[in-house]
């Protein structure tokens, strides 16, 4: 059961896990669209290429209805204000230091 919170209420939505399912750890998440859909490519890293330029290492994305996208932004943003009301402010990302020392 995953528990849905929207203002005034809560409910538990039955969701079933298919045998393929899995997480995907990301450190950033870029947006991007199409013109029949919207795109978060989940990245966990940035990296320097041996040629002096960045690349992001990715494992996976999603891909959204418009609908969908619209309403995963709204959840999200409200998610993201409870969570900081609990648990604190989140801080900005640092600027300088984007790399690991990893190069590819």
């Amino acid at each position: 059961m995953v528990k849905e919170k929207a203002p005034g209420k809560e409910r538990e939505l039955p969701v079933a896990r298919a045998e393929g399912f899995k997480k995907t750890y990301g450190t950033r998440v870029l947006v991007m669209r199409t013109e029949f859909d919207l795109r978060l490519l989940v990245t966990n890293e940035l990296v320097r290429t041996e040629e002096g330029g960045e690349a992001y290492i990715s494992e996976s994305m999603v891909i959204l209805t418009p609908l969908a996208a619209k309403e995963l932004a709204s959840d999200l943003g409200r998610t993201v204000r409870d969570w900081e009301r609990d648990q604190g402010r989140i801080e900005d990302r640092p600027r300088k230091s984007r790399f690991t020392e990893q190069a590819i």
